[in-house]
């Protein structure tokens, strides 16, 4: 183990090297381990990566149980910083004095917004044809590996299979604000994709205007207005997104998973035109 990363009631993230090789280990708790059905969602991480068959999901290296008797799952490193790491950046790169301009603490231009989400969305319909949901789309769980071209991993897929059998879920914050109507409500057994392409609208939204959903509530109160309340039309909160951002974005996060895009390549779709409309250049596949 190099570094400690952070833990939970369910689990202890680490930066770690085994045979030559940096990567990142989360063992689960001794109280999480007592379930044999967490045990067995947590060894099942491997073959769900293996599923989803993308580029650009992070792998599971292997699984197993270590000499202490503590079960683990090994992750390749993601290559560069989580999202929300690149917004924080963005921000304290500002020059001394200068604030952003309007009401965007800290936001990330338009077009690379564009390629950030329609690489997700590539990874995830991949996932979705296999029959895999994410479920933990955020902006933690997506890595911007090239800022150039905007191409991303995506990290967590099967972890929230976990937190379901442990009943850990959806009380932080910065989860609350990536979940979709029916997933607040803990609707778990009727989600379907149309809940990660919620959450891929939530992403677009804080990246273009660096705000998150329900972030000056309390989390009782994040959770309900997440479950009751429709998100507000960007276009009407005078951050300057292009029409044809802001009227993905309202499809997208609409209340009603019957009003959302039906699949996400067909929302990849009306990324890309978006694209090409304000950039005349289309992402290739997999960025």
């Amino acid at each position: 183990m190099e570094e400690s990363l952070g833990g939970g009631a369910v689990w202890s993230t680490y930066k770690a090297r085994r045979f030559g090789e940096r990567g990142v280990i989360r063992l689960l708790s001794h109280d999480a381990a007592q379930s044999e059905a967490v045990r067995e969602r947590f060894g099942a991480v491997r073959s769900v990566v293996e599923r989803v068959g993308h580029a650009s999901a992070l792998q599971v290296r292997d699984t197993g149980e270590s000499k202490d008797g503590d079960l683990f799952a090994r992750f390749e490193l993601a290559e560069g910083d989580s999202l929300a790491n690149a917004l924080r950046e963005a921000s304290a790169q500002l020059p001394a004095g200068v604030r952003p301009l309007g009401r965007r603490p800290s936001t990330m231009a338009v077009e690379l917004a564009l390629r950030v989400t329609c690489g997700v969305l590539d990874c995830l319909a991949a996932a979705h044809e296999r029959g895999v949901l994410h479920r933990d789309v955020r902006l933690e769980t997506i890595f911007l590996a090239d800022r150039r071209t905007g191409r991303v991993r995506l990290g967590n897929f099967g972890m929230v299979a976990v937190l379901d059998a442990t009943k850990v879920w959806g009380t932080r914050l910065d989860s609350i604000a990536f979940l979709a109507p029916e997933q607040a409500m803990g609707l778990v057994d009727q989600l379907d994709a149309r809940a990660d392409l919620f959450a891929v609208g939530a992403v677009l939204h804080t990246l273009v205007t660096g705000q998150l959903f329900h972030a000056d509530k309390t989390q009782e109160e994040a959770l309900m207005a997440a479950a009751t309340k429709p998100v507000r039309p960007v276009s009407r909160l005078g951050y300057g997104v292009p029409d044809a951002v802001s009227d993905i974005l309202e499809r997208s996060l609409a209340w009603d998973r019957r009003n959302r895009y039906g699949s996400a390549r067909e929302m990849q779709a009306a990324l890309e035109e978006a694209l090409v409309a304000l950039s005349g250049d289309r992402p290739s596949d997999g960025t």
